[in-house]
């Protein structure tokens, strides 16, 4: 069966509706063609990108796993935007409102001069809401040159109604893709065949104008000489398609059929003889179900012959199976694609080789979203192989820690302590019983000491610098703080301090530098909590050189973040936000993103001490800690902001409603300093409601917790709530402090007065031309940059040149700061 007329007419027999459907994809964002399986909608699409002006690239979704997708838009956008693909490959696929903003801001960061069309075939198959946000979230975007294509069995998209009113997304549905019989006609003489009008009604009533079941007929129709009703599309497909080519094309097919899209050293790896580069153009020639990418150099199967190439894949012995799934993780291992090397082994039932994946990539493809599938891996891998791969053990233990998985960890964690001790080789022995006591340091979380003991147990066992260390897991677990983080004790908080000063040295040493700075950030917080801004100040910059040095996004926050406070106790607004904006680059540049969230709550405390509730991020407001990206351990200090959130909300009622269940997290490690800041909310919300009894109690055993420990600035930066209470305490039990609380909040509400002042007056702002005022206000009502230059008649170019003028004049460097100023 060869390649002919007989394919490649197809294209010239879609309706006139469809033709201009396609023909309009350049006027939309989002163009969706809809149509059940064997439609000819994929074929449509590439045939009219063809023949288009624009730039094309091509996903086709085969898997239903939402990270799988995520992980091949990635290689998609890779095509445009390498650097903006690897972004996103590290933010993950966007869980949450945040995270797609965050996704969708990357997206538009793509500067592109002519237009390209992102395809997403056979989107039907994710049923992931958060896809589906996504996809909603980008089109209203509308980017510049920008276009997305879904071909579907069914349109997935709630928000499907609103973007056709709006005008940004098209919906072609099956009546564009259905031949009637007078153009079933048309196609068949073209290729050379005459069909009787009842003959066409026939074939019509059959296939119901599906385009590639008319083509299966028509090849049928050349062999047999008649118009039958044709059996499933499988079994036209077997006839038509499969049997005719040789048993060796057919094997062949059979073992490259888990790569729909591949490589000629792809499907070699896959074949291991020397003719799979023959045999894939052999297809070509012969097939019209596979095609040849020249931009990308891959062979393509259609989607209609991969399902049934997988069902007989999936009939044939286990053994057979087994083989060609492992070739399979042989290749993703070769190219070090190991989260897909460890599906394919997992799938070859070859334990060995998923657990080999595993080490090389020393976990870092793992991520929460694949915890649930590392989970099975090893609960379903027999004991002898895991006993074979120790440092799978470890990695995975590490793993189960960061999931919060306490319960398997100290099952596995036992295990692997048994198999280590059977190792007769000393030196791998005590190599990997090293690595295995950082990764214990953090079962004593946060009791600093415990964990330090830990660090000289690995110092003592490995021989240098841990292999199995990894700078990428958050050593801060998302906190803005590390006095909140380690705080544990009243009256010990200045040994907890030094304790941590001795101890990270000989972790950097072990860990090549992961978490440099940490010590120094807790020495400014604790300084600055007692109201020592200049000590504050220096120990800052001893952590952000040791920070940047060593590259730990964590540890930069975490300074920025005292810096941020410092410059807020001075009054210092413009400092403020250049380090809340800076601390949302560097995050960025870390490819980080579960610190994305920790920056919203240093901008939440900003926004809280300032008034200013709409600048406080949803899921803040709304409470919602679960659906950030933060780990269980930083809750406490999320409640530390959720709780002033609530006081600035006037929702008193609610705080003490749920104040036993806060103070119950904050006392599960414990943290002290969660502790202070809610009592002292609660102090503030029973005053609020002239409960003054409740209000003295709670504001007492504030006290009582910080003051042996000289903490002053939680209670400083709550004054405005609880002066008159604070007055009473320091009139009485607490009069020492009467003099230093006095100065530090007279100080602190003069800075805080002058920051709203300056907020609230133009007074001192840069100067905005009218044209530079209008673009700030359709910029923060959330038009893109094309939709501005509509709205003012001026090109999208001089809105981008307007635009980065207007963030020199307010010293800002994204539109998120634009509504601030």
């Amino acid at each position: 069966m060869l390649k002919s007329k007989h394919y490649n007419a197809r294209g010239l027999f879609f309706s006139e509706r469809l033709t201009a459907a396609l023909r309009k994809i350049p006027d939309y964002f989002l163009t969706i063609v809809e149509a059940p399986m064997g439609y000819g909608k994929t074929t449509a699409v590439k045939e009219y990108l063809n023949q288009a002006n624009v730039e094309w690239l091509w996903q086709t979704v085969y898997d239903q796993e939402t990270m799988h997708f995520w992980h091949d838009f990635c290689q998609l956008v890779a095509s445009v935007d390498g650097e903006c693909a690897c972004k996103l490959e590290e933010l993950g696929m966007p869980e949450d409102a945040m995270a797609r903003r965050e996704a969708v801001q990357l997206l538009e960061g793509i500067t592109l001069n002519r237009t390209w069309v992102l395809v997403i075939d056979d989107y039907h198959w994710l049923r992931d809401e958060n896809v589906h946000d996504f996809i909603v979230l980008l089109a209203r975007k509308e980017l510049s040159h920008l276009h997305l294509v879904l071909t579907t069995r069914a349109a997935a998209l709630d928000a499907l109604d609103e973007l056709k009113l709006k005008g940004i997304a098209q919906h072609i549905t099956q009546g564009a893709l259905e031949l009637t019989p007078t153009e079933i006609i048309r196609y068949y003489k073209t290729c050379g065949v005459s069909l009787k009008k009842e003959e066409a009604d026939r074939l019509y009533l059959y296939t119901e104008g599906w385009i590639s079941a008319l083509y299966l007929c028509l090849l049928e129709f050349l062999q047999e000489g008649r118009v039958e009703k044709p059996a499933t599309m499988q079994d036209l497909l077997a006839r038509v398609v499969y049997q005719p080519l040789t048993e060796e094309l057919k094997e062949f097919l059979l073992c490259i059929c888990l790569f729909p899209s591949l490589t000629e050293a792809q499907a070699q790896a896959m074949w291991r003889q020397d003719d799979a580069a023959a045999l894939l153009r052999q297809l070509l020639a012969q097939n019209a179900f596979t095609q040849f990418n020249a931009r990308t150099r891959t062979y393509q199967i259609h989607t209609i012959f991969v399902e049934y190439l997988r069902r007989l894949f999936a009939a044939q012995e286990e053994t057979v199976r087994r083989e060609i799934w492992r070739r399979a993780g042989l290749w993703y291992v070769e190219t070090e694609d190991y989260r897909a090397a460890m599906t394919s082994f997992y799938q070859a039932g070859d334990f060995e080789g998923l657990l080999t994946a595993l080490e090389r990539d020393k976990g870092n493809s793992i991520n929460s979203e694949y915890k649930d599938t590392i989970i099975r891996y090893f609960e379903e891998c027999p004991q002898e192989i895991r006993a074979q791969h120790p440092v799978a053990g470890v990695l995975f233990c590490r793993e189960l820690l960061l999931f919060g998985e306490m319960e398997r960890f100290s099952q596995y964690a036992q295990e692997l302590t048994e198999d280590l001790n059977r190792i007769e080789d000393a030196t791998k022995r005590n190599w990997l019983q090293g690595e295995m006591e950082l990764v214990g340091m953090f079962t004593k979380y946060n009791d600093i000491a415990a964990m330090a003991e830990h660090i000289k147990k690995a110092h003592a066992l490995l021989p240098g610098v841990s292999r199995l260390s990894d700078h990428n897991t958050p050593w801060t677990l998302g906190s803005p703080s590390i006095l909140y983080m380690f705080y544990r004790e009243k009256g010990r908080l200045q040994q907890h301090a030094q304790t941590l000063l001795e101890a990270m040295p000989s972790y950097y040493a072990l860990t090549n530098g992961h978490g440099a700075g940490v010590e120094h950030v807790m020495q400014g917080e604790l300084h600055y909590g007692q109201g020592d801004f200049e000590s504050a100040e220096i120990s800052s910059h001893k952590a952000l050189e040791l920070a940047r040095s060593g590259k730990q996004i964590g540890s930069i926050v975490s300074v920025l973040f005292l810096q941020l406070r410092l410059a807020f106790q001075r009054g210092d607004l413009q400092t403020v936000q250049a380090l809340l904006e800076e601390m949302y680059t560097e995050i960025q540049l870390s490819k980080q993103s579960l610190y994305l969230h920790t920056a919203d709550l240093c901008g939440a405390f900003v926004a809280a001490q300032l008034k200013q509730p709409e600048n406080i991020a949803p899921w803040i407001r709304q409470g919602e800690f679960f659906s950030s990206r933060l780990l269980f351990p930083a809750q406490g200090y999320f409640n530390i902001i959720y709780g002033q959130v609530l006081l600035v909300a006037g929702e008193e009622r609610k705080l003490l409603g749920i104040s036993e269940q806060l103070l119950e997290t904050a006392a599960l490690f414990p943290n002290l300093l969660a502790q202070i800041y809610l009592y002292i909310y609660i102090a503030a919300a029973n005053e609020k409601l002239f409960r003054r009894e409740a209000a003295r109690k709670a504001l007492t055993s504030a006290l009582d917790l910080a003051i042996p420990d000289g903490l002053l600035m939680p209670f400083v930066e709550n004054a405005v709530y609880i002066e008159r209470l604070l007055d009473e305490a320091v009139c009485g039990s607490y009069r020492e402090k009467g003099t230093e609380f006095a100065t530090l909040i007279q100080h602190y509400q003069k800075s805080l007065l002058r920051m709203q002042q300056e907020l609230g007056s133009d007074a001192g702002k840069p100067e905005l031309t009218q044209r530079e005022q209008e673009i700030v206000v359709l910029a923060t009502e959330g038009l893109t940059n094309r939709e501005i230059g509509v709205e003012l008649g001026i090109s999208e170019n001089t809105v981008k040149t307007q635009l980065k003028r207007i963030f020199e004049k307010l010293g800002i460097r994204s539109r998120a700061l634009l509504i601030k100023n």
